[in-house]
């Protein structure tokens, strides 16, 4: 049980190191999840992991291990850079919290994304 509660931070301290980004206040302009959502949709796939990492860190939306574990999953199928490597951690980090039926619909809806969302880049 105790894994449980240190895997937000551990995903936290993952994506905050490798950018070196910086700290922001309420006044920036971080990009809601809709805008988020919006900009994956229309095709601007560096957005994957950061979806991934909102949803595992619940930061700007409700904490969701299965869209964390979705958009990870994306992002280490359709990245090509160090993203995808950091996605593969994130999901092996969340595979220890959920249960199959989880990781299954985490598949699921990636699949039905890349359906929706995929059809012109395949």
């Amino acid at each position: 049980m105790g894994h449980k509660t240190l895997i937000a931070p551990l995903i936290l301290a993952a994506t905050i190191a490798p950018g070196c980004h910086t700290v922001t206040g309420p006044n920036d302009s971080t990009p809601t999840i809709e805008e988020l959502l919006t900009r994956v949709n229309d095709g601007d796939l560096d957005i994957l992991f950061e979806l991934g990492t909102r949803y595992a860190n619940g930061d700007g939306v409700s904490r969701d291990n299965v869209l964390a574990y979705k958009w990870f999953g994306l992002a280490a199928e359709l990245l090509n850079d160090e993203k995808r490597f950091q996605a593969q951690r994130m999901q092996q980090l969340l595979d220890g919290e959920m249960f199959r039926h989880q990781i299954a619909e985490a598949n699921r809806l990636a699949r039905l994304w890349k359906t929706e969302h995929q059809p012109a880049n395949n």
